[in-house]
């Protein structure tokens, strides 16, 4: 049976991805601060999203990552290390 990834110090979080700048932003449902997208796990979550954002509206994800570097009302990063979904939202 294969290890699975260990998912230690990772968090698992919702809300709403944004392209700004060839990089693609993260902001968790109710929160203010944004967090740029590494995809240090390979999940062609990039490709992902641009394949969708090409229609209006904003992107909904469900990913599980490592989240650092945040301020109050500062921008961090999160290390993705599992994407489970990417829609479009319907808001």
């Amino acid at each position: 049976e294969p290890a699975k990834p260990s998912t230690v110090g990772l968090t698992r979080m919702q809300g709403e991805l944004t392209a700004v700048d060839g990089k693609l932003l993260f902001q968790p449902c109710g929160d203010q601060r944004s967090y740029v997208v590494n995809d240090t796990g390979g999940t062609s979550v990039l490709q992902e999203a641009a394949s969708l954002a090409g229609q209006q509206g904003m992107l909904f994800a469900d990913l599980r990552g490592k989240f650092s570097g945040v301020a109050s009302g500062t921008q961090g990063s999160v290390d993705l290390q599992q994407l489970y979904r990417v829609e479009r939202s319907t808001s």
